[in-house]
């Protein structure tokens, strides 16, 4: 059985590599600049604890941003650091652009930020595979089953009430990691069925 490679370039060692090509970067478009902090996730202060994809604080793996099977060497320019999830995500190419170019691509926007990478990427796919959004998939059903302000009011009320039961009964984890970006979206379907079948109920009962 072969031994398995050993990375000696340090974390440590990645982001301060990574610091100074920002510091000589002269470029002056900053969405032109390989990286910056207003193309990523998280503060650049936090570039030992988070995740340079999804900016969560998780466990930091040394990602190739050429694979060693690539010839990727092992030197603090050819890595980026990925919590597990994300480097199982991340492009394995011979190409040096294509990691930043996928990072920065991932860049929340807006209420993204508040809900997080993960949950903004389920959001993202329940709408490729129900062919509208979370939010336009449950007012829709308001409208068209004449739902009063009433039974939203005791809907919400039951949210507020079941708080992460739902999760706790629907969703587990793989090894601790946190709940995926495919099981965030069974969450939101199944959610969905579950609101759609209380609201209809609070309705009844009025």
């Amino acid at each position: 059985m072969s031994k398995s490679r050993q990375i000696k370039t340090s974390i440590k060692a990645i982001v301060k590599y990574w610091e100074e090509q920002d510091l000589n970067d002269q470029t002056e478009n900053i969405k032109d600049r390989l990286w910056d902090e207003c193309n990523l996730n998280f503060d650049w202060s936090d570039a030992e604890i988070c995740c340079w994809n999804c900016g969560e604080k998780l466990r930091l793996q040394r990602c190739h941003i050429i694979p060693h099977s690539l010839g990727g060497v092992d030197k603090p320019s050819n890595y980026v650091l990925l919590c597990n999830e994300c480097h199982r995500e991340a492009p394995n190419v011979n190409s040096s652009d294509a990691m930043w170019d996928w990072i920065r691509s991932n860049k929340l926007q807006g209420v993204e930020q508040l809900i997080g990478y993960r949950m903004a990427q389920a959001l993202k796919l329940f709408q490729i595979r129900s062919g509208k959004s979370y939010t336009d998939t449950i007012n829709d059903f308001i409208k068209e089953k004449n739902i009063s302000n009433d039974a939203v009011n005791k809907l919400t009320e039951f949210i507020k009430q079941s708080g992460t039961a739902f999760f706790d009964n629907y969703c587990s984890t793989h090894w601790g990691d946190g709940f995926n970006i495919e099981t965030r979206y069974f969450f939101l379907k199944k959610t969905c069925d579950v609101v759609k079948e209380k609201l209809t109920e609070f309705n009844i009962e009025e």
